[in-house]
């Protein structure tokens, strides 16, 4: 792209020089117009466009954010500032880490067969609505709720079940002492 190429590093030339100067509102306001001109080009938008939304649509980060983006880098790089934060840098999509391989669920063993696991669903057919109820301390079956529904839909018999098994749960969990973390479980109903 023209404007990550060769007009961004235009416009941040020297930023660690004049950075100063930005404290004022009309330096800001020239910056702004600057990348707004680009953005609608990009954009191919109206000019009544905000321009934030050009930023957006154009996918370009607002100018004075690069910046002090800039100015910041470059005095981590020449040690005027101390680093004891990490600085966000654009990622392409493919190396993105999932969320499932960052997080780490650790299960202290002692409470393995303490634990509350919670299932719930309900569901709807031509003639009535339903939804149940499991509850589980480690892999005894604690609670066993079924309920029929009039007059509502999938979601609500789902959000019934979710609120049966919680109260059901805040009981059994003040009942014991030391408390022992819940985890609550999901199921998908299909109509």
């Amino acid at each position: 792209m023209i404007y990550k190429g060769a007009i961004l590093p235009l416009l941040l030339y020297g930023a660690p020089v004049w950075i100063h100067a930005m404290k004022y509102t009309c330096n800001r306001r020239k910056y702004i117009k600057a990348q707004r001109m680009i953005n609608l080009r990009i954009a191919k938008a109206l000019c009544t466009t905000s321009n934030e939304a050009l930023c957006i649509v154009a996918d370009t980060t607002p100018v004075l954010l690069k910046i002090e983006e800039a100015v910041k880098i470059y005095n981590l790089k020449k040690g005027r500032e101390n680093q004891t934060h990490a600085i966000d840098r654009e990622v392409e999509l493919k190396y993105w880490q999932h969320p499932a391989d960052e997080a780490k669920i650790l299960e202290a063993d002692e409470h393995k067969n303490k634990i509350i696991h919670a299932y719930t669903d309900g569901s709807k057919t031509r003639h009535e609505v339903r939804s149940g109820v499991a509850l589980y301390i480690g892999t005894d079956l604690a609670l066993q709720e079924k309920f029929k529904l009039n007059r509502c839909s999938n979601n609500q018999a789902k959000q019934l079940a979710i609120t049966k098994a919680l109260e059901a749960m805040g009981k059994i969990d003040s009942q014991r002492t030391p408390p022992v973390p819940l985890q609550f479980l999901l199921t998908v109903g299909f109509q």
